[in-house]
């Protein structure tokens, strides 16, 4: 397989009527679609690509890959390292990359000998959450379907508000951007649903360590971890709520890993079947093509998955970081909302972001809880206490 030559499929788009930037846009879809239904399981490679001349100034590069093989920090390493043999042929420098990582195989290898642990002080924990469902109201009461059932509502924070809200949030918090995201989602579902527990799945990159030995730093693979999070909205106050919400989610066992090796390696929770809300926020892509040689395109190449899919989830809210702006979507079955009722769930939720916003644009006080001090065993009392002196 390895000495197998690589097909990069080339299209020129120099005949189409640019005047029409739609046309371009859906053609460039069409193709980037083709390419991705190419990918089969049972024969070639599960990576693609192909280059579009669009006109004499413009080239697209399409890299695209089964999700089997990659996942979002992979296409970080890929890129990073496609950027730095780029500039090293432009340089005329020698091609060097740094050093590979163990395998995905022999991580997979550990990570079933890290599952003998059983983890038994957390079985409790996690199915005491899966006791509660997440839950939005519906409009419908029908299964969520296939993806081809599916819509997806999108919004863009500008430059200014995404650059200052993961600084105020951390100067005044000491939250990061992810922390503030899926507080915000808690509030607004909590809005929604007029519920004081609120729960949603939340999805990480799935490379914690699990043992002293192995390296997956540089490793491409699919190593996503999903687990559930069970929070309390309480009052009204935002300085309490989302003091609240940061120390639960901080306190959710090692980062949540090891509820996908109790539910898909040691099978303790494969009977529980729920349709959840998902929150996956991909972080910041911006760092990894700072070049003049090529940026990331923010053109729509279509979908990434089969029409005739299942949906996985009730609703999927699923944010990035590109070009100095925060991509937000929201992703849902018409079987079982009405667009408008996903459209008012969109416009809650970034309001609910620059309230926040708002909120640390105008706060001169810094927000500290228990878990800013890791090493002392101090209560929410205590700081108050402290701080008030």
């Amino acid at each position: 397989m390895l000495e197998q030559e690589i097909e990069i499929e080339y299209f020129n788009l120099n005949a189409l009527d640019h005047d029409e930037p739609e046309v371009i846009e859906e053609k460039i879809k069409e193709i980037s679609e083709k390419v991705k239904r190419s990918i089969t399981l049972d024969q070639g490679f599960l990576i693609r690509a192909c280059l579009i001349t669009v006109n004499e100034k413009t080239e697209l590069l399409l890299l695209t890959g089964h999700h089997l093989v990659i996942d979002g920090v992979s296409w970080r390493i890929i890129l990073e390292d496609f950027l730095t043999l780029l500039t090293q042929i432009q340089n005329h420098q020698n091609l060097e990359l740094p050093l590979k990582t163990h395998s995905f195989k022999e991580w997979a290898s550990i990570l079933h000998e890290y599952s003998n642990l059983g983890f038994p002080e957390e079985v409790e924990y996690w199915k005491e959450i899966l006791n509660h469902p997440s839950y939005l109201p519906k409009d419908f009461d029908k299964p969520i379907g296939l993806v081809e059932d599916s819509v997806t509502l999108s919004y863009e924070l500008d430059e200014k508000i995404t650059k200052d809200l993961g600084i105020k949030i951390n100067q005044y918090y000491n939250m990061d951007l992810n922390e503030l995201l899926i507080s915000s989602l808690a509030l607004t579902i909590h809005k929604t649903s007029n519920m004081e527990e609120v729960v949603f799945e939340v999805e990480r990159h799935g490379r914690e360590q699990i043992n002293e030995e192995i390296d997956i730093s540089r490793t491409i693979g699919w190593f996503t971890s999903i687990y559930p999070v069970h929070f309390k909205v309480k009052g009204n106050d935002l300085i309490t709520q989302l003091k609240e919400l940061k120390e639960i989610y901080r306190k959710v066992p090692y980062k949540g890993f090891n509820f996908s090796v109790l539910k898909y390696i040691n099978k303790i929770f494969e009977n529980i079947h729920h349709e959840p809300i998902r929150f996956n926020y991909l972080g910041d892509f911006d760092h990894v093509l700072q070049s003049d040689v090529c940026k990331l395109s923010s053109l729509h190449t279509g979908s990434d998955v089969s029409a005739k899919n299942k949906l996985t989830a009730l609703v999927d809210v699923i944010a990035i970081k590109l070009n100095g702006k925060l991509q937000i979507n929201v992703t849902f079955s018409s079987n079982t909302f009405e667009n408008e009722t996903m459209q008012s769930f969109l416009d809650r939720y970034i309001n609910t972001i620059k309230d926040i916003y708002q909120h640390c644009s105008t706060s001169g006080e810094i927000e500290f809880t228990p878990s800013d001090f890791n090493e002392a065993d101090i209560s929410e009392e205590d700081l108050e206490l402290l701080f008030s002196n």
